[in-house]
């Protein structure tokens, strides 16, 4: 995450969040900020080697509470 939000310095803040249940994970990542959705999604899979959805935030609507990956998955 954080090699992505240096190569984008528009970006204010940047999280990954991974959902699903079983084999069946998405991922996207929020972001706050003017960015490009497909330049990030370049960046996105670039860096991970998967693709995953961008998600552009307002401005203050991610926590400040320094997480970077929010694991949302079902046990």
């Amino acid at each position: 995450m954080a090699e992505i939000v240096k190569r984008h310095p528009e970006l204010r803040r940047a999280r990954l969040v991974i959902e699903g249940e079983m084999a069946n994970d998405r991922m996207s990542l929020h972001a706050e900020g003017a960015a490009d959705p497909e330049a990030l999604a370049a960046t996105l899979r670039e860096l991970t080697k998967l693709r995953g959805e961008i998600v552009i935030a307002a401005p203050g609507s991610l926590s400040n509470d320094g997480k970077l990956i929010d694991d949302r998955r079902a046990v």
